[in-house]
Parts: C-alpha cells; structure tokens; sequence
C-alpha cells in the first residue's frame, strides 16, 4: 500500500472516548491477535498466529503492541500485590519519568516551532488536571499530600539556606542520584539477578548503580554519596567552572584560576547541611 493509501487508513482507525484505537474492533484479525497475545497463546499456536499478525499494516500492529502492554499493565496493578504488580509499577515509573523529561526538554527548546507548542501544551494540560483535582487528591491520598508538603517545605528552606549557583548544582545532582537509586531500588526488588540488564534497558547511567547496596543519604551514609557527587557535578555541569570564573555569580566572588578543587569545600558544606536536616527531619 502507498503513503497516501496508509494515511488514509490511519484516518479510518476507530477511537474511543479516551482516544485509544479500538484494537479489538474495526479489525476482527488484529483483535484476535491482541487477545491470544495477551492471554499467553501455547507455543503450538505461535507460527499461525505470527502469519495473522504479518498481514497486519505495520503502523496498527505497532499501535496494538503499544495499546495492548499499557492496557494490561494498568489491569495489573489493579491486583497491587504480587510480583507483576511491582514489575508494572517499575516498567510505568520509568516510562512516564522519561516521556516527562523529553517533555521538558522539548517544550524549554531554543528553537520555535510546532512541536514546542505541542509540548508546552501537553505539560499545561498535565498540571491544569492534576491542579483541578489537588484538593481531592490532598483529601483523599495521603501520599501525595505527604509528597507534596515535602516538595513544598523543601524549597522554602533551601533558598532560605543555600546561596546559588553551587548548592543549585550540589541539590540537583543530589536529588538525580536519589530519583536513579529509587528506581534501581525498584528494579533490584522485581527483577532480582537481572536488575542491572532491566536498569541498562531503561538507560538508567551505570554511575549510579552502586547507590543501590547504600543506605539513604543521611549523616552515617554521606562519604559515600559526597565522593560520587562530586565526580557527577564536574561530569555534568562543564561550564559551571568557567562561569565561576568569569564572575558570572558575582555572590560567590570572582576567582580567575579557579579549579574544581576551589570550590571542593564549599560543595561539602551544603552536603553536610543537608544530610544535617535530613537527620533532624527538617528536609
């Protein structure tokens, strides 16, 4: 089939209220395949099957693989406990952490186009549901209250405590190594031996997998955490240096040698600070 006789198809493509194709009914085959995948299909079947799916447009097979794993994942979680459960709630924290990034990253672009519209959109839309239903939510759900009292908290006291740029970039890496060992946690616990395969599979940075045998980041634990962030800061922020230098955070003072090491102290402190409040449960 051509590109318009394909588009034309994918204009055909029968929706739902909330916009997914209906895989199971404009296309008897493709709803039949969808169903035994999901119902795990006996290897006997497998070959006739594969031959069904083939005759299938590539574009609506690939939107039926797309629609079939979220639906199923979200019935999954439906049962909460289990082994499955924990494994969706893995695989989904990944994805939706990921598809916001790209989000952000998109929607902040220099460049002006269609695609950076689409973005800001979305990420409206996102906080316009989530602000429609904060009261119910606060009301209803005590850990996104308790998430959201601790966010809230948080940043009022650090830009009372910390000046920037240096505890901006020292709390950033910070939070980024805490988020990665959340999710490395999580893979360790569903997929056991093979959590460093699923963890490179979601392009989690391999630096970060030795947080995963540390305890949280507190008083006790924090040599530990220190020497990885400070490799991390240097890593990832390459122009923080030269911007120290050229007075660019006029705070700070203006120090024309400058080296990383100059500021080595200065990252310590904030770190001790925080694992300080994070002790005393301040932060």
């Amino acid at each position: 089939m051509n590109k318009k006789g394909m588009r034309s198809k994918r204009k055909r493509l029968n929706r739902n209220v909330d916009g997914a194709p209906e895989i199971a009914g404009p296309d008897k085959r493709q709803g039949a395949f969808v169903r035994a995948l999901l119902l795990d299909a006996p290897r006997t079947a497998r070959d006739e099957l594969k031959a069904l799916f083939n005759e299938l447009l590539p574009y609506e097979k690939q939107l039926a693989f797309v629609y079939a794993w979220f639906f199923e994942m979200w019935q999954v979680l439906e049962c909460d406990d289990g082994e499955a459960a924990k494994e969706a709630r893995v695989e989904l924290q990944s994805l939706f952490g990921t598809h916001e990034r790209q989000l952000l990253r998109l929607a902040l672009s220099k460049q002006e186009n269609k695609t950076k519209q689409w973005a800001g959109q979305m990420l409206a839309n996102s906080f316009s549901s989530v602000l429609k239903h904060d009261k119910k939510l606060s009301e209803t759900n005590n850990a996104y209250l308790a998430e959201k009292k601790k966010f809230s908290r948080e940043k009022q006291l650090v830009q009372v405590l910390f000046p920037k740029p240096i505890s901006e970039v020292v709390q950033r890496e910070l939070k980024t190594a805490e988020r990665y060992r959340r999710k490395l946690m999580l893979l360790k616990t569903a997929f056991r031996k093979r959590w460093k395969k699923a963890a490179r599979r979601q392009n989690i940075p391999e630096e970060y997998f030795v947080t995963v045998e540390w305890r949280e980041f507190s008083q006790k634990s924090k040599a530990q955490w220190r020497e990885l962030l400070w490799l991390l800061i240097k890593k990832n922020n390459p122009d923080l240096l030269q911007d120290l230098r050229d007075g660019k955070f006029p705070t700070l003072g203006i120090r024309r040698q400058a080296r990383w090491a100059s500021y080595r102290r200065e990252c310590r402190r904030v770190l001790d600070t925080l694992a300080r409040l994070r002790d005393s449960g301040i932060l």
